[in-house]
């Protein structure tokens, strides 16, 4: 028997990271608030014409400097985040091409490929699943200041329509 069962599609199941489950939720928090946002300022924008009063020309300013400010914040995020994981992998992959040489393995080199826990395989089946939860992380911490962006902006948008 295998040590990894594999499905039908000949991948290993895989788990959802909690990571992966952030990114979706920011993700949907932007798809159904960013249309909010701009029909609200659109309709400000429309309602006062050529001529609009400080507080519109604030409004307007805010509308693009927010957005420089989320997107900075976003990439900052996920450099710093795929920096780590990158470090991550390439400490996982030190230890995968080095675990032959250890010295366990040198005295009971049986125990190379017997045990799950130990097997270059099994060490290979965790980095990918650590580099993928990894990624998602990335994902995850670059749409965590646009998400609250938004949020914040339907939030305070929906205040002074009332």
């Amino acid at each position: 028997e295998s040590e990894f069962p594999l499905n039908r599609s000949n991948r290993a199941p895989r788990k959802s990271s909690a990571a992966a489950h952030r990114a979706g939720r920011d993700a949907y928090t932007i798809a159904t608030s960013a249309p909010q946002v701009i029909q609200m300022r659109v309709a400000r924008m429309a309602a006062h014409g050529m001529n609009p009063n400080a507080s519109d020309r604030q409004e307007m300013h805010r509308m693009s400097s927010e957005k420089v400010a989320a997107f900075n914040e976003g990439l900052t995020a996920m450099a710093a985040q795929a920096l780590k994981v990158q470090q991550m992998w390439w400490q996982q992959w030190f230890q995968i091409l080095m675990s032959p040489m250890s010295l366990t393995h040198f005295t009971k080199p049986a125990t190379l490929f017997s045990n799950p826990g130990t097997s270059a395989g099994a060490r290979a089946y965790r980095m990918a699943d650590s580099v993928t939860k990894g990624m998602a992380q990335v994902a995850a911490v670059g749409l965590a200041p646009v998400s609250r962006t938004v949020a914040s902006n339907v939030k305070r948008l929906n205040k002074r329509r009332r």
